[in-house]
């Protein structure tokens, strides 16, 4: 593994990887989700391939405890152990863009990260896909208008609060200021707080008027959940053990 000069159009990639997955207990047991086994790889070396296809480095936000990551990948540990968002925080740059991979979402065959990489210099950029009404729930759902822009988002709402279908998909972008911002959300979030999640963030970027654009997925980006038993086991399926 490593960046690819030729395609590489940002600086940080970022990997929130400190949980410790008790959705996949069942799979796990006890050992870290991202060292999972996924066609001859491990599923945190997948997203590492990723990240380099556009990015001249990657950080993964680890806890140590969890086991080895690869050789050569540099990682910092989480503070404070609160959530996403103070998770994402521990790793992000305030001096270059950062390409924001939760290892759960696993794409194939096509990844977005080339298309957010591409797309122009704006304070946040979201991957969004399409979800049935069923799945309504289990997501942040976004609002869009017809240029592309997020005017408002919803944390698994039900499928009657919301004609959106647009789900967060575990792909973001901040520029410098909205990970200054970020980090100020989560430093003066309230101690009685237990998680910080990043709901709260992109909601506090939109009252501060910061743009937040959309990268819509089609149906090449298939987005299989490697956090999820289920979902694990269909990326085994699709993509060869």
């Amino acid at each position: 593994m490593g960046p690819s000069a030729s395609k590489a159009s940002l600086v940080r990639a970022v990997i929130p990887a400190a949980g410790h997955g008790t959705r996949m207990m069942s799979v796990t047991h006890g050992a870290a989700k991202e060292l999972l086994p996924l066609g001859g790889s491990t599923v945190i070396e997948h997203i590492l391939d990723e990240a380099f296809n556009v990015c001249e480095h990657a950080i993964v936000v680890w806890d140590i405890n969890k086991g080895q990551l690869p050789d050569g990948v540099a990682w910092v540990p989480q503070m404070p152990q609160r959530g996403l968002a103070p998770a994402i925080a521990s790793g992000v740059s305030t001096e270059e863009d950062n390409l924001i991979m939760l290892p759960d979402a696993y794409f194939y065959p096509v990844d977005p990260a080339q298309q957010m990489a591409s797309m122009g210099r704006v304070d946040i950029i979201l991957a969004l896909s399409k979800v049935s009404d069923e799945e309504v729930s289990k997501y942040g759902i976004c609002e869009v208008d017809d240029n592309g822009w997020v005017t408002k988002m919803l944390e698994k709402p039900s499928s009657d609060e919301t004609q959106s279908r647009w789900a967060i998909t575990g792909r973001y972008r901040l520029s410098p200021k909205a990970a200054e911002l970020l980090i100020q959300y989560v430093t003066t979030a309230p101690l009685d707080r237990a998680e910080i999640d990043m709901s709260g963030y992109f909601a506090l970027a939109i009252k501060q008027e910061m743009g937040i654009a959309c990268c819509f997925l089609d149906w090449s980006h298939k987005r299989f959940d490697c956090g999820d038993p289920d979902g694990y086991r269909q990326a085994v399926e699709a993509f060869g053990k």
